[in-house]
C-alpha cells in the first residue's frame, strides 16, 4: 500500500540518505536495495525511493512503535516496543 508523503527522504553526499519525519522523530532507518526503510511513531515502516522522494509501500502490523530495522538478503526484520519481532 502506498502512503502519502509525510516523511522526506533526500539523497545525501557519498550515497548516504538524510531523512526526517513529517510527524516527528524517525525511530529507525535502514537501506534496502535502492530504497530506504523508515520507522515512524505511527507504528508503520515505510519504503522510500530517495531519488524520487516518494513512499512506494508500507509495512503494518506492530501494535507499538517500531524501534529497530534490519535487512539481510532481501528480508526485513523489525523490532517493536510491543516486544515483538516481525519477519517481512
Amino acid at each position: 500500500r502506498v502512503e502519502s508523503a509525510r516523511t522526506r527522504v533526500l539523497a545525501a553526499p557519498r550515497g548516504g540518505v538524510a531523512a526526517y519525519g513529517g510527524r516527528g522523530l524517525l525511530l529507525a532507518v535502514c537501506s534496502l536495495g535502492g530504497g530506504v526503510l523508515a520507522a515512524e511513531l505511527d507504528k508503520t515502516i515505510r519504503l522510500w525511493r530517495p531519488a524520487e522522494g516518494r513512499c512506494i509501500g508500507s509495512f503494518e502490523g506492530h501494535s507499538d512503535e517500531v524501534l529497530s530495522l534490519l535487512t539481510h538478503r532481501g528480508l526485513l526484520l523489525s523490532g517493536s516496543k510491543d516486544k515483538s519481532v516481525r519477519l517481512w
